[in-house]
């Protein structure tokens, strides 16, 4: 028998992956040694990672909802960050500038709660950069999601950008993030100019099915 759900949460993320073929440079210099940086002006550090339901992972735009399903009717909390956008020099590793946008510019709103309950999302990288580059002035994700307590299912249907990557994730009570969906970027996409607005859409779902095998992977894995 499956335990009730007290509450249903999920994540999405916008995050410049570590190394981006044909269009990344390590730094042999400066504070940011080691690390991987866009080989273009501006060359901006990327997030030094790859796909990671980890919620403390470095990212462009994060945004957390959690809806509590413990009340008569459900409550929706949101977090949201942006996290520091690292302008360096390619030769000598010197950073140039150091930029964290504000995040008034990423909502969730609860428009209806039966006999689903509806969410409304539009978030968009705000905040004044003095160059944008590769589009990531332009980074953002809109659309809904829907989630079902009595089938233990969440679908998803946005919109997102060809660049950077995007991933989301959701959990039952608090548990192990299980995979919405992944997106890197489409190979060269950087050649062609920088990407413009959310016109990719994805659709995703996850149900009682798909929550069950990702905790007994996880339990399995001892993590």
């Amino acid at each position: 028998m499956s335990i009730p759900v007290s509450s249903m949460s999920f994540w999405l993320n916008a995050f410049i992956p570590r190394d981006v073929f044909g269009a990344t440079t390590m730094l042999r210099g400066g504070e940011y040694k080691g690390s991987i940086a866009l080989s273009k002006p501006p060359c901006y550090l990327t997030d030094q990672r790859n796909f990671s339901n980890d919620l403390r992972a470095s990212s462009r735009m994060h945004s957390f909802v959690k809806v509590d399903l413990t009340t008569s009717q459900p409550v929706l909390t949101q977090q949201h960050r942006c996290d520091d956008l690292i302008q360096c020099d390619p030769a000598t590793g010197e950073v140039l500038s150091k930029h964290r946008v504000g995040t008034s510019n990423m909502t969730f709103s609860l428009e209806a709660t039966s006999p689903t309950i509806f969410i409304q999302m539009a978030c968009r990288y705000s905040g004044s950069i003095p160059r944008h580059g590769y589009g990531i002035g332009e980074t953002e994700y809109k659309g809904t999601i829907e989630i079902d307590p009595a089938a233990r299912s969440i679908d998803l249907d946005m919109m997102i950008c060809l660049f950077p990557a995007f991933e989301g994730y959701a959990a039952i009570n608090n548990g192990p993030g299980a995979i919405l969906f992944r997106h890197a970027p489409p190979a060269g996409i950087l050649s062609l100019g920088p990407p413009r607005g959310a016109k990719r859409r994805i659709r995703a779902r996850l149900d009682d099915k798909c929550f069950s095998r990702h905790n007994d992977e996880h339990a399995n894995n001892g993590v």
